[in-house]
């Protein structure tokens, strides 16, 4: 038995030399850095490129070729990318998407790069400043914006047009801003010429427009402007859900539920909303620059983009998949060159050239290359619309420091489903979400002293920006902690002069 666990040491010990020799890194003759990214095959070219960027920009190895090479990583995303975090052995460089910056900086293993990003031009400040929100936090101690990511693509959705939809039933595409009621009217008249005497059922919108855009249309968004509170029993927050609904159970210009799992029963392939759309179930679809991917691939429209229907203030959301720097990290000077890298002209001519959302750099929006790319003329009328309207309208969502947007998502969607379901009254539903989200917020207080702190602080400001708003003044912006209020207010003329 002995010389048994022997000879099977000896195999293993063996085994995991040959393993451990077999790395990637053992095998380079320069610094390999890890990427934890989606598994979008651009991510191929975009490695190809940085090497490349590295040789043309004097960044080489012992051997004349690039002086870091990157192996990309789809596979720890999601919760693993956390337990490898908080572990110590996270990826030198990982992407964080949404409004997740404050999630993930609160488990500690996130760099600060406000300093060499300055140094080496990949501060927030060069990107889109619609975006800056997702990138950067505000220390409390000190007042500074200080740097945690920065972007690799940038996402401002918009509802996408194919304007031989309209042509051929006679009617004219939607402009470029349109109201409500221009959008009511327009999508009644279409489904019903469109579904005269068909089977098969079209309509005028797919299923996945934001209802919170909506709402924000409206001049109300889902939190206060403190964001200490929700707004779901607000009265103009409850009537765009209503209209929401309506659209769906009695006007029928967006699809049920059903109707979308019809669609996915009949496809063959998932019955995506982009695919629905290119096969003309869809008039239009809510989507961003990176639909293109498939639209690509399915044949070219004749196509248009415009921002959501709103009823007085146009807008749509702005999000981000951004790159952050592991504080564990073994090669952050390595990683700190790939974050320049993302800052570069040439990175942002892959995500131009593959339709990867956004660039990062606004200026490389100017390019003909981006506005009229050779190889897709049926896409000049968009490029540039994209653009404008990332920075014109788009927004970043709200994201409460007092309770995790994960669950207020949850609490309001569970109780949207309730009345599209007619399960119960929209008012009902939502009075019980917004005291169920008044719970978890009670919760974090009693768990964070300090948090509690800045709430307590946070309603005393929250009060005086009723009290003024009731009396017709004007507020400073620095009272306003919600991006959407922060853009309202200053559309509207409600702040004082300090404060635009």
């Amino acid at each position: 038995m002995k010389n048994l666990f022997i000879t099977i040491f000896t195999i293993l010990s063996v085994a995991s030399v040959g393993t451990y020799m077999s790395l990637p890194e053992k095998k380079s003759v320069v610094p390999i850095i890890y990427w934890v990214t989606d598994a979008n095959p651009e991510r191929v070219r975009q490695v190809e490129v940085f090497e490349k960027w590295q040789i043309d920009n004097g960044h080489l190895g012992p051997d004349g070729g690039p002086a870091v090479k990157v192996m990309v990583d789809t596979d720890n995303g999601g919760h693993k990318k956390i337990i490898q975090g908080v572990s110590g052995v996270a990826a030198d460089v990982m992407d964080i998407g949404g409004n997740q910056l404050n999630y993930f900086k609160q488990m500690g293993f996130l760099e600060n790069i406000t300093e060499i990003a300055e140094e080496k031009g990949f501060s927030y400040k060069t990107t889109w400043p619609a975006i800056s929100e997702l990138l950067t936090e505000v220390n409390p101690e000190t007042g500074l914006r200080e740097q945690y990511l920065y972007p690799c693509n940038i996402g401002a959705s918009a509802l996408w047009v194919n304007k031989n939809a309209f042509t051929r039933l006679g009617l004219e595409p939607p402009s470029t801003l349109i109201t409500i009621e221009e959008f009511e009217k327009l999508a009644k008249e279409f489904s019903k010429r469109a579904n005269e005497g068909l089977k098969s059922k079209k309509f005028f919108i797919s299923a996945n427009i934001e209802r919170s855009i909506l709402a924000r249309g409206e001049g109300v968004s889902m939190f206060n402007e403190t964001m200490t509170s929700t707004n779901l029993l607000h009265p103009s927050y409850i009537e765009s859900n209503k209209r929401y609904i309506r659209w769906i159970n009695e006007d029928r210009i967006l699809p049920s539920p059903s109707d979308m799992a019809s669609f996915s029963s009949e496809s063959g392939y998932g019955g995506g909303n982009i695919q629905l759309f290119m096969k003309g179930n869809f008039a239009t679809t809510y989507t961003g620059r990176w639909g293109l991917i498939a639209m690509r691939r399915s044949g070219a429209l004749d196509l248009d983009v415009i921002v959501p229907p709103h009823n007085g203030f146009p807008n749509t959301k702005a999000g981000t998949r951004a790159a952050a720097v592991y504080k564990g990290s073994k090669h952050k000077k390595e990683a700190y060159l790939f974050m320049e890298f993302l800052a570069s002209r040439e990175y942002s001519q892959t995500i131009i050239d593959g339709a990867d959302a956004m660039p990062p750099l606004p200026e490389s929006t100017k390019d003909d290359s981006y506005s009229k790319p050779a190889k897709y003329p049926s896409e000049w009328a968009v490029h540039d619309k994209c653009a404008d309207f990332l920075a014109k309208y788009a927004i970043v969502s709200e994201d409460s420091p007092y309770v995790l947007g994960t669950v207020c998502e949850r609490y309001e969607a569970k109780a949207y489903d309730k009345a599209l379901n007619k399960l119960d009254s929209l008012e009902n539903a939502y009075e019980e979400a917004h005291s169920l989200i008044e719970k978890e917020i009670q919760y974090n207080l009693e768990q964070n002293k300090a948090l509690s702190k800045q709430y307590d602080e946070d309603l005393l400001l929250q009060a005086k920006i009723d009290e003024y708003r009731k009396a017709g003044k004007k507020v400073p912006l620095s009272w306003i902690k919600n991006p959407f209020y922060q853009r309202y207010y200053a559309a509207m003329g409600w702040l004082t002069e300090e404060g635009k």
